[in-house]
């Protein structure tokens, strides 16, 4: 089943550089910082549309507002590298979610949005796993000697 978010065209308002620290189930592992930005995105929508907050920024007449939050990524280079591509003051396409408040960047490449990282150490794990499976599986249709010594008892 497809899932598909309206769309609604808006303007970077302000953003806000976040992190937190994430402490890992095992000890061996250091506990790591991870960034993201947040966006304020005044949306081109009726109020009665809007699916963010309403509030009077720019002008008197109170306008449609959303946030939208990036991808945590583990760079704090990687985080900010979204301001650089939605400066303040540009022109945006917000996806948002009718059942909650989540919004999100629209025409963002694929490289920015999945944690590749992970991808990548699934598939070496998956790969590695197959050729364990195909290697005991060649080992164990080897043939066995069609003669077995028989030992003589005195």
């Amino acid at each position: 089943m497809e899932h598909q978010w309206p769309a609604a065209s808006g303007t970077v308002y302000s953003m806000r550089e976040e992190s937190r620290e994430v402490k890992p189930v095992s000890t061996r592992q250091r506990n790591f910082q991870v960034f993201w930005m947040e966006f304020l995105v005044v949306l081109d929508l009726p109020q009665s549309q809007c699916p963010g907050s309403i509030v009077a920024l720019t002008t008197q007449e109170p306008q449609c507002t959303g946030t939208v939050k990036t991808p945590e990524v583990k760079s704090r280079a990687d985080a900010l590298d979204w301001v650089k591509r939605h400066p303040r003051g540009s022109k945006v396409t917000v996806h948002y979610d009718p059942q909650s408040d989540r919004m999100v960047f629209g025409g963002e490449s694929i490289f920015n949005v999945y944690p590749w990282d992970k991808i990548t150490i699934s598939a070496v794990i998956l790969i590695v796993a197959a050729l364990m499976i195909k290697a005991g599986r060649r080992k164990s249709t080897l043939p066995y000697p069609q003669s077995i010594p028989v030992v003589k008892e005195e």
